[in-house]
């Protein structure tokens, strides 16, 4: 389960942070603020949840690339 409990966790703090953050630069707060960051968020969590599936598979070979590590030295250190 970890292969999707992990990029939705991941996807969840990702888009409730980057959505609040780019709703307020771009509309500024006012009385309706709070609706439409609940509106930028529910769309961005729709896509950044599929696209986590994709991209962290992809990152972690990267990482493991970069630190010279494999599956098995992987699992020793977490």
């Amino acid at each position: 389960y970890v292969r999707f409990i992990f990029p939705f966790i991941m996807a969840l703090f990702m888009s409730f942070f980057m959505s609040g953050a780019l709703t307020l630069i771009n509309t500024g707060y006012d009385a309706h603020f709070f609706l439409r960051w609940l509106r930028a968020f529910s769309i961005g969590f729709v896509i950044a949840y599929p696209t986590a599936l994709l991209v962290v598979p992809v990152a972690r070979r990267i990482v493991d690339f970069i630190t010279c590590e494999d599956e098995s030295t992987r699992r020793k250190n977490e």
